[in-house]
């Protein structure tokens, strides 16, 4: 399985929208496991399907790990 991204990664970067690689280390889920739930809604953050490619709002992403606000500090 592909490593992903790690939470300090994606704070940094500058991607507003992640994939299910991405978050997939994070989540200790197989990428197209991510896609299937997102598919079938039942995901517990927001995401969208573009395609056959599941799309993650970050900032909704980083609210549901438990980081967001102004300043992305874990809350």
């Amino acid at each position: 399985m592909e490593r992903g991204m790690t939470v300090a990664e994606i704070l940094a970067s500058d991607k507003e929208m992640l994939s299910a690689t991405d978050i997939s280390g994070i989540l200790r889920i197989h990428p197209s496991r991510i896609t299937f739930y997102a598919q079938t809604g039942q995901l517990p953050f927001p995401a969208m399907m573009s395609g056959c490619r599941a799309k993650i709002p970050k900032a909704g992403f980083l609210k549901f790990i438990g980081y967001g606000g102004e300043s992305n500090e874990r809350k």
